[in-house]
C-alpha cells in the first residue's frame, strides 16, 4: 500500500518523488533493523535493482532509463501515462505487448518480483516499472510464479475481462522460448495453491 503525498509516493520499501521529468526513488533507514544490517540490505537493493533494470534494457525490455545517484537511491525517467489498471478496461490488446516484454524480461533470466498491472504503464507504450524485488534466476518455477501474480491481478482487478487479458498476454508471452513450460508450470503452482 502506497500513500501519494503531493509528488512523493510512500511505498513499503522507498519514497518516490515525482520531479519533472524524472523519479526519484531513496530508501530510507529502517530503524527496526540493526544499523549495519539495514544499511547493507538498503544498499544492496538499491543495486541489484540498478543493475537487473541495466541489463534487462539492453535486452529490449521497456523499462525507463535508471541511474543510481547514491548507495540508496537512484533516479529513472518520468513516464508520464496511466497505470496500465487504469486502461485495461477500454484497451484490452495492451495485455499481448505486457506479454510480449515480460517474456523479453524472462529470457533475460529475471523475474519482475511484483508483477501488477500498477507497476506497468502506457503512454503510448508499456513500460515496466518498480524493480524492486527483481532478481536473477533461470527457474521455470520462479517465472511461473512472476506472471501467475499478475494472473491474480488480472482477476481480481478486471473480473468482467480476465480472461481476455490473460489470453492476450499468453499470445505475446509465446514468443518467449520457454513459454510453454513455464504457462504448464504456473498451472501446477495454481493447482498447489501455494501461491493463494
Amino acid at each position: 500500500m502506497s500513500l501519494l503525498v503531493q509528488n512523493m509516493i510512500q511505498g513499503a520499501e522507498a519514497e518516490i518523488t515525482i520531479q519533472g521529468e524524472e523519479v526519484l526513488k531513496e530508501r530510507p533507514e529502517k530503524k527496526y533493523r540493526h544499523e549495519k544490517l539495514d544499511t547493507r540490505i538498503r544498499e544492496e537493493r538499491t543495486s541489484e535493482e540498478v543493475k537487473n533494470i541495466e541489463k534487462a534494457r539492453k535486452h529490449g525490455v521497456n523499462i525507463p532509463e535508471t541511474e543510481k545517484t547514491g548507495k540508496t537511491s537512484m533516479k529513472q525517467d518520468r513516464v508520464k501515462g496511466k497505470p496500465l489498471k487504469k486502461i485495461l478496461p477500454s484497451e484490452p490488446e495492451l495485455m499481448e505487448e505486457v506479454g510480449k516484454n515480460i517474456g523479453l524480461l524472462h529470457g533475460t533470466g529475471l523475474v519482475h518480483g511484483d508483477l501488477t498491472t500498477s507497476n506497468i504503464m502506457y503512454d503510448g507504450e508499456i513500460w515496466l516499472i518498480d524493480l524492486g524485488l527483481s532478481e536473477t534466476t533461470e527457474r521455470t518455477e520462479d517465472q511461473a510464479v512472476d506472471i501467475y501474480l499478475l494472473k491474480k491481478t488480472l482477476e481480481t482487478s478486471h473480473p468482467e475481462q480476465s480472461t481476455e487479458l490473460w489470453e492476450g498476454f499468453k499470445q505475446g508471452y509465446r514468443d518467449f522460448d520457454d513459454s510453454e513450460e513455464v504457462l504448464e508450470t504456473m498451472e501446477e503452482v495454481k493447482r498447489r495453491g501455494r501461491y493463494k
